[in-house]
């Protein structure tokens, strides 16, 4: 086997500090050079006596490549710098590998502050000699140029030997892309018989559509590492990203199935439903539990809701769900949650655990970089199994990196994923506008990406929904109901939120009309709602299609000049909280006011029983003056953006 073969790389790093970089680091090395390289997981196999094999490897190694991360001083439980430990491994092979004048490369990630010898004062043999060692810097998301030129050049030059010859220009200094993932297979394969389309649009990615959710390689491997590694007091995972940056495709998607697949016990991830609260969603994913023996993985999405659209006594939902967290500490063993939610929210969410002294690790997930852009295109195409089925190209070659250069215009980074998919949606829609039907080979060529096709930013997304509901919906839509009936999915917070269907009907259904067509336009065949399901298949509720949505949504309807916007703006402007602690309104006696209500009240929600008042007492006052409720043709009915 190849772990028997004598190693001239060793890798030296700590688990819970640069164990995924560690891993990528091994497969690049490990391509370049052989099986040469070593790093534990990867090389010691089962009913070895794994002290014996370090030491037998780092032995025989030239090279010994330490990795130093934020926390490779991590202290342990009882507040002691591991480093110090004289059975700590990474110091055992760092000091070996001093003792023996072996090659030594400091690897600073993300990049660490480099080791001085004040770094060392308990520790003489590391203050004198490895300080001094040049270090290299390297940031983890961007592996293949940092590492190009240390496996091209520095290697072969400390005497290792290249599997195939150094390549003569310099311009050909580029590692290939290796699978970081191949120890993590996924379970889910394509089903000819019941194919998706190849790419989601603006939704979430399902677990059933893990294989085609690409470009995310090295964040999955991360989060995995840091899962595997968290010891008993740490189970808690803070997972934050900022809004639209795709944390739940990657939960579902790219986590998931693969944690799954490796043995662990993990029901899909949960999201917050508030008329339960935080706490109750816990306990009902803790009733999976079923093995102390098991590893198990609890997910809770959109943490960040208990802030956002809380309780009406939110320090109820509050306590409920740090009592739920001591309780899942103390008492599931061989257990790990994850809360994930937007990193807007990380101080409040910090708060609630550091507020009762639960301990937890904390990763982040970044936009898209280019790379990763270009994979969510193109990843299909590399995938033999998976062309195999879709038979997708595009014409020219390089239209993909064209798409990724206007999607990367947007100033919002956090969007590019929201666009990017919907990009990819519409894109294949039209080159292949039967494909459900008939899934024959398809062309994505520069005359379906046109100019008038291009969006490079969220905002002429949005342009282009409100176009089709123009065309298709021009009376509900010029009245101003399609932004009255999407408002009601976000909250005070600008975050996104969902609404049942009975609920929305209730609203508007009776004197809006044709709302219940209308409603089902706006949710199935337009881009911005995206349904829910019950187990037997009946439409549920839905939510906006991505939170990025919600800010932009929210913005246009305070600046619409539609009668249902500016309705809600009068209403807004007579509103009063009286000293019985309801809501009250002031007399309406404008009569263009009268007018634009009565007109505007088609194209809006239910009103409360206090505007209705406040209407018709306005309405009786203007007739008893002389005045008319009549107005033709206003001013506000104009085609909105």
């Amino acid at each position: 086997m190849s772990r028997k073969i004598p190693s001239k790389i060793f890798i030296s790093y700590r688990r819970d500090d640069t164990d995924a970089v560690a891993e990528n680091i091994y497969h690049h090395l490990k391509e370049a050079f052989g099986d040469v390289v070593f790093k534990d997981n990867m090389r010691i196999g089962p009913g070895d006596v794994w002290d014996r094999e370090i030491l037998t490897h780092l032995e025989s190694s030239d090279v010994v490549i330490v990795l130093i991360g934020d926390k490779w001083f991590i202290q342990d439980k009882h507040g002691c710098v591991r480093l110090e430990d004289e059975e700590d491994w990474v110091r055992k092979e760092i000091e070996y590998s001093l003792d023996r004048e072996k090659k030594v490369v400091p690897l600073l990630v993300d990049p660490a502050q480099a080791p001085t010898p004040r770094s060392f004062r308990h520790l003489p043999l590391l203050a004198k000699k490895f300080p001094f060692r040049q270090a290299l810097s390297v940031n983890s998301r961007e592996l293949i140029k940092d590492l190009s030129r240390f496996i091209f050049i520095d290697l072969p030059e400390m005497g290792i030997p290249l599997l195939q010859q150094n390549p003569s220009e310099p311009g050909a200094l580029e590692l290939n892309e290796v699978d970081v993932l191949a120890n993590y297979p996924l379970p889910v394969k394509p089903d000819k018989r019941n194919l998706p389309p190849p790419y989601v649009g603006l939704r979430p990615f399902a677990a059933g559509e893990s294989f085609l959710f690409f470009g995310r390689d090295q964040d999955i491997l991360k989060l995995i590492k840091k899962l595997e590694s968290q010891c008993r007091d740490k189970k808690i995972i803070l997972y934050h990203g900022r809004s639209g940056v795709g944390k739940s495709s990657l939960l579902t998607a790219g986590l998931y199935p693969r944690m799954k697949r490796g043995g662990w016990e993990a029901p899909p991830p949960c999201r917050r439903k508030k008329e339960n609260g935080l706490a109750a969603d816990l306990e009902s994913l803790l009733q999976t539990y079923s093995d102390k023996f098991l590893r198990h993985l609890f997910v809770l999405d959109q943490v960040e809701e208990i802030f956002s659209n809380p309780w009406d006594e939110p320090e109820q939902e509050i306590s409920a769900l740090q009592d739920a967290l001591i309780h899942f500490r103390d008492n599931y063993d061989n257990a790990c949650l994850l809360l994930s939610f937007r990193s807007d929210y990380f101080t409040q969410v910090r708060k609630l655990l550091d507020d009762q002294n639960i301990l937890y690790d904390e990763l982040e997930l970044f936009p898209l970089d280019r790379e990763g852009i270009l994979k969510a295109i193109t990843g299909i195409m590399e995938k033999p199994e998976l062309q195999a089925f879709y038979n997708i190209s595009f014409d020219p070659a390089g239209l993909p990196k064209e798409i990724r250069d206007d999607v990367v215009k947007d100033k919002n980074s956090s969007h590019v994923t929201t666009l990017l998919q919907y990009q990819m949606d519409k894109l294949f829609q039209l080159a292949a506008p039967r494909w459900a039907d008939d899934p024959t080979p398809v062309t994505i060529t520069s005359e379906h990406y046109s100019e008038d096709f291009r969006k490079d930013n969220l905002e002429r997304m949005l342009d282009v929904e409100f176009e089709h509901l123009q065309k298709d919906w021009p009376e509900q839509t010029t009245g101003g109901l399609a932004f009255d009936v999407l408002q009601q999915y976000i909250t005070d917070q600008t975050t996104a939120r969902e609404r049942k269907d009975d609920h929305i009907l209730a609203l508007y259904e009776g004197h809006c009309k044709n709302f219940p067509a209308f409603f089902d336009y706006l949710k199935n065949r337009r881009s911005l709602l995206i349904g829910n399901k019950t187990e037997e298949g009946q439409d549920a509720g839905a939510r906006l299609a991505h939170d990025s949505l919600a800010p932009l949504l929210l913005a246009r309807f305070r600046v619409s000049e539609a009668p249902a916007q500016q309705a809600q703006r009068i209403f807004e402007s007579k509103k009063y909280l009286g000293d019985d602690k309801k809501i009250h309104f002031k007399s309406i006696q404008d009569k263009e006011d009268i007018a634009l209500l009565g007109h505007a009240r088609a194209f809006m929600r239910r009103w409360s029983a206090a505007e209705t008042e406040a209407f018709e007492q306005g309405k009786k006052a203007v007739e008893e003056s002389g005045g008319t409720t009549a107005r033709k043709n206003p001013k506000c009915l104009q085609q909105l953006r």
